[in-house]
């Protein structure tokens, strides 16, 4: 069950080209970021070892997706959200 919730996180890596945008979403269910929010409570719910195993997967998902979106250096800090709300969106 839990390799499920971070699916959505994944499979937006999976697109092709160097750069991704994280598209600004209708619905929450269709943002990468809302997902990547998702797996991070999640995380934090898990039982250590659980969240060792989980946090190996997410932490290779999270270096693809810092590699391959850029900072958004307009966008505010604040507490409680993930470092991935301050990556460039699509306009």
């Amino acid at each position: 069950m839990r390799e499920r919730r971070h699916d959505q996180f994944e499979q937006f890596l999976r697109g092709p080209g160097r750069w991704l945008y994280v598209p600004l979403a209708n619905c929450p269910c269709h943002d990468p970021v809302s997902g990547r929010d998702t797996v991070e409570v999640m995380l934090n719910a898990l039982p250590s070892r659980a969240r060792r195993e989980l946090r190996a997967v997410v932490g290779r998902l999270d270096d693809e997706f810092e590699r391959r979106t850029l900072p958004d250096p307009t966008a505010p800090v604040k507490p409680g959200l993930g470092w991935w709300h301050r990556r460039l969106t699509e306009r």
